[in-house]
């Protein structure tokens, strides 16, 4: 005989007395229906555990996920919208502006910031779909550019999440403009060498896919994404036939050449630092110190070659380096291989090879002789040849076997009129 026996069957709780499960502590998941507590949901950054779905969310989670501790300084944060065209559609924009403040708790639909992604510094623009669906308006484009400021001022990578449906209607051609503004922006980060990142969230359509979303030095998207112009329903309407299964999302533009990479969330802070390594960024900013070098570009006390490399002779001597026209024009460099030392080589011999993301270029011996030591501080931090490529970027030391070449090489006058300076 068992040692427990139901006595009274059926529910016997009246209805009134009944108590309601507290709202929010489960989550059902929109793809594959399945509940998740709350704080699994949100332990899991957003994703559901059993589908993989990836919730949206907005700046408040993305800064606490990607920023270091969650440590952040806020840019521009007090800017809002103002209503120059006076719009109403079903009620004043001005009208939508306060309650879209008051339900989301933002002023508007991207939030920017500075703050460190692995120790790395970077200036990071998210947008808010909670905010008038991330529409971009003037504030919009405007907080953006000004992030891009900043990254121009401080030697900063930038960083856009995109999650907008477009364009803010009720800001007609103020709306449109802001995407010429900030491609115009990021045309200044290309020309300054600083890295961007794209990253394009659920969803991201309209101008914002047709401006600064798509024109990333590398495009990253999360998981079934939905990124477009226009939307699939509209298209297909305008066709008038079926689309090809998983039209517009991140699988499908990466399959046809839009997309560099399709990152989990749980797994995006590490992949952009990894980026952002291979952009050459580092901790400290080992970013190319113009400045610096412009002080010792032409130094009279060495000598120079038409392959762009400088020499300073002490005794029998030479220590080699290339010169700080060479390193910008070379861009961010990755890696120097050189696996000469203790080799004896003639003039114009290759001793080496230096690899920037833009290309790859071998260096050649400027005078003969034996190659007697190498600068190991290069395979550590090869970005020390952009710099500081006078001193701390230095290559090889060479020990001469025929002094008399050194009367072939270039003064700093002649090395300055073969670069047209």
């Amino acid at each position: 005989m068992s040692w427990f026996k139901r006595v009274k069957h059926g529910i016997l709780t009246k209805t009134q007395d009944k108590k309601p499960t507290p709202d929010g502590l489960w989550h059902k998941c929109p793809e594959c229906k399945e509940p998740t507590s709350t704080k699994e949901f949100e332990a899991n950054l957003w994703v559901c555990p059993s589908c993989n779905h990836h919730d949206r969310i907005g700046s408040r989670e993305y800064f606490n996920i990607l920023f270091d501790e969650g440590k952040f300084k806020e840019l521009d944060e007090n800017l809002i919208s103002g209503d120059p065209l006076h719009f109403e559609d079903t009620k004043p924009y001005l009208q939508r502006l306060e309650s879209s403040i008051k339900k989301s708790g933002l002023n508007d639909a991207v939030r920017t910031a500075t703050g460190k992604i692995h120790g790395i510094k970077v200036s990071m623009a998210v947008m808010d779909f909670a905010f008038i669906g991330g529409s971009m308006g003037s504030v919009v484009g405007e907080k953006i550019s000004r992030a891009i400021d900043v990254a121009l001022e401080q030697n900063l990578p930038m960083i856009v999440i995109s999650k907008s449906g477009g364009a803010r209607m009720m800001e007609a051609a103020f709306s449109l403009m802001q995407m010429a503004k900030t491609s115009a922006k990021l045309a200044l980060l290309d020309e300054a060498k600083l890295p961007y990142i794209s990253v394009l969230t659920d969803p991201t359509t309209g101008g914002i896919t047709a401006s600064f979303a798509m024109l990333g030095d590398i495009n990253i998207a999360e998981p079934k994404a939905l990124i477009g112009f226009a939307g699939p329903r509209v298209i297909k309407e305008t066709i008038g036939k079926d689309l090809p299964a998983g039209f517009q999302r991140s699988e499908f533009l990466q399959e046809k050449g839009f997309l560099d990479f399709i990152v989990e969330r749980k797994d995006l802070k590490q992949k952009l630092h990894d980026v952002l390594h291979i952009f050459n960024v580092k901790k400290k900013s080992t970013l190319i110190n113009k400045k610096k070098n412009k002080q010792k570009k032409f130094s009279k006390k060495l000598k120079y070659t038409k392959e762009h490399e400088w020499i300073a002779i002490e005794g029998d001597i030479a220590t080699v380096g290339v010169t700080e026209f060479a390193q910008s024009e070379l861009g961010d460099i990755v890696f120097i291989e050189i696996e000469t030392v203790g080799d004896t080589l003639s003039k114009d011999e290759v001793f080496g090879t230096i690899e920037a993301v833009k290309t790859v270029s071998d260096l050649f011996m400027p005078l003969s002789g034996e190659i007697t030591e190498m600068n190991d501080g290069l395979e550590g931090e090869p970005e020390s040849v952009n710099s500081d490529p006078y001193q701390a970027g230095w290559m090889i030391k060479i020990k001469l076997s025929d002094a008399s070449e050194v009367d072939g090489l270039l003064s700093a006058a002649d090395y300055k009129a073969l670069i047209g300076h």
